[in-house]
């Protein structure tokens, strides 16, 4: 029963931290969203009000609840948890950044963002452990 406490106590953990990075993430790229318009279209900064960063927040905080513990789980489990954390939520900033001026808008780059951090830190995680990994030919003391 311990072991089944343990998983639910970090599933959580990685849920909660899902939500707040994730939240900020999306607020981030907002921000970024409108001072991008704002600099394409020559124009002053549209006055922002807190109802469009809540939604924001809403949005990132609820996707990173339900992607943060199914990467962590799933695709990152070789990856220590701050680089994890970390180069996901840079991942995740990244591609909305990038898809700011495109039509589709910042969602679908900060989805695309997370997954390719996640495979880029998965790959990098495995190759590392297996040059860590003592070879069967030397001696074990």
């Amino acid at each position: 029963m311990e072991r089944r406490a343990r998983i639910l106590t970090l599933t959580a953990g990685l849920a909660a931290a899902g939500a707040i990075l994730g939240a900020l993430a999306s607020v981030a790229a907002l921000a970024a969203a409108f001072t991008v318009i704002a600099l394409i279209k020559d124009r002053h900064l549209p006055s922002l009000h807190g109802a469009e960063f809540a939604y924001a927040a809403g949005v990132g905080g609820a996707l990173g609840i339900v992607l943060g513990p199914a990467a962590a789980w799933l695709l990152l489990r070789d990856v220590p948890l701050g680089r994890a954390l970390g180069g996901a939520t840079i991942g995740t900033l990244l591609g909305a950044f990038a898809f700011v001026a495109l039509p589709v808008g910042p969602i679908p780059g900060a989805l695309l963002g997370f997954a390719a951090a996640c495979v880029w830190l998965r790959r990098r995680g495995r190759a590392k452990a297996r040059t860590i990994a003592p070879s069967s030919d030397q001696p074990r003391m």
